[in-house]
């Protein structure tokens, strides 16, 4: 009679939880070509500025990581001449362990000092 009352409860406890919510990102700050943020979960990130259809820079961070160190592009350098001040659009996506994936768009000022 014990046997059967652990095989039972070893049944019912199947249930195991799917994370179905993707990791949000709060805080983002880019001062110079270096984004910081916060993360509501581990979750890898990648990190593009875009002018205008071009990309200027783009960078990536293991997960846990919070901050990413963005590598200009050859568009970039032209576009972010010493002392030029670029409308940029910021695209960062937080992709978890789940593959659960959220994107989040911010219309910046970058200038290169």
């Amino acid at each position: 009679m014990a046997e059967q009352a652990l095989s039972v409860a070893a049944a019912g406890s199947g249930s195991s939880a799917v994370d179905r919510t993707a990791p949000r990102a709060t805080k983002l700050r880019l001062k110079g070509l270096t984004l910081t943020f916060r993360s509501s979960e581990r979750a890898t990130a990648t990190a593009t500025l875009r002018r205008r259809g071009r990309t200027l820079a783009r960078g990536t961070a293991k997960a846990g990581t919070t901050t990413i160190k963005l590598k200009l592009t050859k568009a970039g350098r032209s576009a972010l001449r010493r002392g030029h001040r670029v409308k940029v659009t910021l695209t960062l996506t937080l992709r978890d362990a789940s593959a659960n994936a959220r994107t989040v768009k911010r219309v910046l000022t970058v200038k290169r000092g």
